[in-house]
């Protein structure tokens, strides 16, 4: 029994002894954190604050320059008999203020910037009428004193002040004659005597109101005949800058084309009311309306 004891005792002794020598594990070493050196900033690396929203913002508008308390002359070309409409070969004699041509007892004669009148038997004069604003048949006027329509400010209106046809020939010695008539009635006349060869001839005009025909009349014989280039208006604006100006003839033009019976404005001014009415054109005179007010 004592022998048994004693050897668990010397195995146990073994045992604590191995245990005592093993190599013990070292702990891993704790390394200090690495320091990184800061950065520095400069201006590239700093954002660009965005742009604040401008999506209502109002854009800014130059007021128009306002008239001048001088006028000045300008000149409106009432026609050149340039063919540029192909409806000319048609019969369809538009001016260049969207008027219609009619003969006065002659024939015409169209060529490229002229036109030719020559006298018929039936009567000892002749030459052309034509009307200023619309057709012949609606008899539309012109105030002469304040051209462009009503509802146009004085200080942005003008006044027709002269009237000048370039004659490229005619028959010599005869007498040619312009005239400026409302309903039929006379309102004007001058008149000079053709020398056969190129004439300006220019008059002034005195300060008249309604006007809606003018006619280009020569006295001689059957087949004596008359040739004009142009014929043209001289008149006053007070106005100054080119951007005012192109809104007011072209707003101008739209209220000549509208029919305040109906509301809507025809395309073009050679159009009688009622024909050819535009939406497109309605709607560029209630824009321009509303860019006005």
């Amino acid at each position: 029994m004592r022998s048994k004891l004693d050897t668990i005792l010397l195995i146990l002794l073994t045992v604590l002894v191995l245990l005592g020598c093993g190599t013990p594990t070292p702990a891993p070493a704790t390394l200090p954190t690495p320091t990184v050196p800061a950065k520095p900033t400069t201006s590239a690396d700093t954002p660009t604050p965005a742009p604040p929203d401008n999506s209502t913002t109002v854009p800014k508008t130059t007021p128009a320059t306002p008239p001048a308390a001088t006028p000045r002359p300008i000149s409106i070309l009432v026609d050149d008999f340039a063919s540029y409409s192909y409806q000319r070969a048609q019969g369809d004699t538009i001016n260049r203020l969207d008027g219609q041509h009619r003969t006065v007892f002659s024939t015409f004669d169209w060529a490229a910037g002229q036109i030719t009148a020559t006298l018929g038997a039936e009567m000892p004069w002749g030459g052309g009428q034509m009307s200023l604003n619309h057709p012949l048949v609606e008899g539309l006027p012109i105030n002469f004193a304040s051209i462009l329509p009503r509802q146009i400010l004085r200080p942005y209106q003008s006044q027709i002040t002269g009237v000048t046809a370039q004659v490229g020939g005619g028959t010599p010695g005869n007498t040619l004659r312009l005239e400026l008539k409302n309903r039929g009635q006379w309102r004007w006349s001058g008149e000079t005597t053709l020398d056969g060869g190129e004439q300006v001839v220019s008059f002034p005009l005195p300060r008249l109101g309604n006007v809606d025909e003018l006619l280009w009349i020569m006295d001689g014989a059957a087949g004596d005949a008359v040739v004009l280039d142009s014929i043209t208006f001289t008149a006053t604006t007070r106005i100054t800058d080119t951007a005012t100006a192109a809104f007011v003839w072209s707003y101008g033009q739209l209220l000549s084309n509208w029919n305040p019976k109906t509301g809507l404005v025809h395309d073009r001014g050679s159009d009688p009311n009622g024909k050819f009415d535009a939406i497109q054109a309605t709607g560029s005179l209630a824009a321009a309306t509303a860019q006005d007010s």
